[in-house]
C-alpha cells in the first residue's frame, strides 16, 4: 500500500525532526508520500508561516518575564 498524506501528517505528529523536514522540504517527500503539487504548496505555506512566526517573535519583546 502506498503512503500518504495522511501518513506524512501521522509520522509528523510524532517526530519533530520529520514535521521540520515535511514543511522545509516537502519536495523531497513528494514520491515516497504521493503528494499532490497542491499538497506540496500547502506544506511549503505552513513552513514559511511557521519560519515568519519564529522570526517575529524572537527579539521583538513579545515572551513572558517569569522573575
Amino acid at each position: 500500500m502506498a503512503l500518504s498524506i495522511k501518513d506524512a501528517l501521522r509520522l509528523a505528529a510524532k517526530d519533530p525532526h520529520f514535521a521540520t523536514e515535511l514543511v522545509s522540504n516537502p519536495n523531497s517527500l513528494k514520491a515516497q508520500f504521493n503528494l499532490s503539487d497542491t499538497q506540496v504548496a500547502h506544506l511549503e505555506s505552513l513552513g514559511t508561516a511557521a519560519a515568519t512566526a519564529r522570526g517575529g517573535l524572537v527579539g521583538s519583546g513579545i515572551g513572558a518575564d517569569y522573575d
